[in-house]
């Protein structure tokens, strides 16, 4: 059945007659409402730490209407909790190492009335890392200075990570969160701070920057080649241009 009104036809008839006799049936349905959604959560730690989590504490708002006489049990699978089986403790204590390790469960929701929903709460744990933190900045004019524009670093420094990068001249200011820089004029060697937020979870640490010389080279260099030897006579040669 669905939710609405629907038409149904029921013939009845005697086991040891042919007579028989059908019957309209108007059926009004209306379901009640229980409605739920599913909840991601993120959890700072710093990558081996065993994390205890209450799943009960983290579902409460999962649920939408209604608010009041909702029971809650936990499954790692949907199978699970249809039928009830395999139920889980809300108490949960992760143990897997990793930058993001994602834990997924099933949450179950009964009322008093026999009726059930259930939805997932996926728990990630977080822990922010630098990919790198050590800079050599070419001296294009080799004039012992160079404006860096520092979100250029930002792709070396998350190393694949879903994270925000923000730059800082003291640690102070980047444990508060304040005054963040986009540029530096870079004179020698350069130390900053980063700010890396991933999924709310954030770290600081220090960068290092440092002026390396770019190559001085003439500027054009004129070329003449004669009486070069071509073989096989097919119109093209090798030629070594590490030579000049």
């Amino acid at each position: 059945i669905k939710d609405g009104l629907q038409t149904l036809y029921v013939r009845v008839n005697l086991p040891s007659e042919d007579c028989y006799s059908i019957i309209e049936v108007k059926l009004t349905v209306v379901f009640k409402i229980f409605e739920a959604k599913d909840k991601t959560v993120y959890i700072c730690f710093d990558g081996e730490e065993d994390v205890a989590i209450d799943l009960k504490a983290l579902s409460l708002d999962m649920l939408v209407e209604p608010l009041d006489g909702v029971s809650f049990s936990f499954f790692e699978n949907e199978y699970d909790a249809e039928l009830l089986e395999n139920e889980l403790s809300s108490q949960q204590i992760i143990t897997e190492n990793g930058n993001l390790v994602t834990k997924n469960f099933v949450v179950r929701m009964d009322d008093v009335e026999g009726c059930y929903i259930f939805r997932r709460l996926t728990v990630n744990l977080v822990n922010t890392v630098i990919s790198k933190d050590n800079f050599q900045i070419c001296d294009v004019a080799n004039d012992s200075t160079e404006r860096v524009v520092l979100s250029s670093l930002d792709n070396e420094i998350n190393g694949g990570q879903t994270a925000t990068v923000q730059y800082f001249i003291s640690q102070q200011d980047a444990e508060d969160n304040l005054n963040p820089i986009t540029d530096v004029n870079l004179f020698g060697n350069t130390k900053l701070y980063v700010r890396i937020t991933s999924y709310d979870c954030a770290k600081v640490f220090p960068i290092t920057m440092s002026l390396v010389a770019t190559p001085i080279v003439k500027s054009s260099l004129d070329i003449a080649l004669r009486d070069l030897c071509d073989n096989n006579n097919d119109g093209s040669e090798l030629f070594d241009l590490t030579l000049y």
